[in-house]
C-alpha cells in the first residue's frame, strides 16, 4: 500500500512496514560516473528521477518509490507493455522523443511569436 511510505518511521515500526532507503550520489556509477556529458544529460534534459524510476520499473513492474527529500511518491504499477513500441530499437524511440520534442518546439516558438506580435500591435495603438 502507498499509504505505508509517507507514515512517520515510528508509525511504520510499530506497524512492521520494512522500506530500504538508498542514498545516491550525481557521481555515482550508476548515473555514469561523474562524466562531465552524463551529468549535464542528466542535469539538463533527462533527470536523476527519471533514470531512477525507469530502472526500478524494468526490474521490479510493481510497487512505490517514495522520494523523502522531496515528497514526491512514484506508482511503479504503469503497464508497459505497449506492443509495437517495445519492438522498436533504440534509433527508432530516439528519433521518435526527437520528433515529439521538434514538434514541441516549434509549438512554443510559435505561440511566443504570436504573443510578442499582439502585445507589440496592441502597445502600437
Amino acid at each position: 500500500e502507498k499509504g505505508l511510505l509517507v507514515l512517520s518511521e515510528g508509525a511504520q515500526r510499530t506497524l512492521n512496514v520494512s522500506s530500504l532507503p538508498v542514498l545516491l550520489l550525481p557521481d555515482d556509477a550508476c548515473f555514469g560516473g561523474g562524466s562531465r556529458e552524463a551529468t549535464l544529460l542528466l542535469e539538463a534534459f533527462i533527470g536523476y528521477d527519471t533514470v531512477l524510476i525507469s530502472q526500478l520499473h524494468v526490474h521490479f513492474r510493481r510497487g512505490f518509490v517514495h522520494n523523502t527529500r522531496y515528497g514526491d511518491l512514484y506508482n511503479l504499477h504503469i503497464d508497459s507493455s505497449g506492443g509495437e513500441d517495445d519492438d522498436r530499437s533504440l534509433g527508432e524511440r530516439a528519433l521518435h522523443k526527437l520528433g515529439v520534442l521538434s514538434v514541441a518546439s516549434a509549438l512554443a516558438l510559435t505561440t511566443t511569436t504570436l504573443v510578442a506580435f499582439t502585445l507589440r500591435e496592441t502597445h502600437a495603438r
